[in-house]
């Protein structure tokens, strides 16, 4: 009767280890939204990272700016930018030319129905620290922000760089 129940015990456990093991390749994964630099300077570039998770995004996809605890449809939100998505195009890098202003926030990720399906840790937008020296010499160095705003010619639109790898990156400016 010992053996029994034991080879019954056995069973019993391996196939809930195996509904277990089930459930966890089959739950979805969240989308996540990341800057590279925990630190983002005002008027400067900075790259945002977007992992779609199992979630199959088609249409249009907005990337927003703004109070972490607020709701969206508030006036205060800043539009980064939005993109086409779709089976062949899923962007996962974004470029960000950040606002000359200082604000603290978390950024958005937006389908075309209006619903958040990622959401990034707070941010906040810190004052760039400018350098001392002569006057004459900080015209010297390129300025790659001021460059890509003078060149866009709609501001809030995007623009694709050369692909150089299998995700594009996009530029966005606010």
């Amino acid at each position: 009767m010992a053996k029994s129940i034991s080879l019954f015990y056995l069973v019993a456990v391996a196939l809930q280890t195996m509904c277990v093991a089930s459930t966890a390749i089959t739950r979805p994964y969240q989308a996540s939204l990341t800057v590279d630099d925990d630190d983002i300077k005002a008027n400067s570039l900075s790259n945002i990272y977007l992992d779609y998770g199992n979630r199959n995004i088609q249409g249009t996809l907005t990337l927003t700016f703004g109070d972490c605890a607020g709701d969206l449809d508030t006036p205060h939100t800043t539009i980064i930018g939005s993109a086409d998505i779709s089976d062949q195009v899923k962007p996962t890098k974004f470029v960000w030319a950040t606002p000359g202003y200082t604000k603290s926030g978390c950024i958005f990720a937006i389908d075309d129905k209006g619903k958040v399906f990622a959401k990034s840790k707070r941010y906040t937008i810190s004052p760039k620290i400018s350098k001392r020296g002569h006057p004459e010499l900080d015209d010297m160095h390129f300025d790659a922000v001021n460059f890509y705003k003078v060149r866009t010619a709609n501001h809030g639109n995007m623009v694709a760089a050369s692909d150089k790898s299998e995700s594009r990156c996009y530029y966005y400016y606010a």
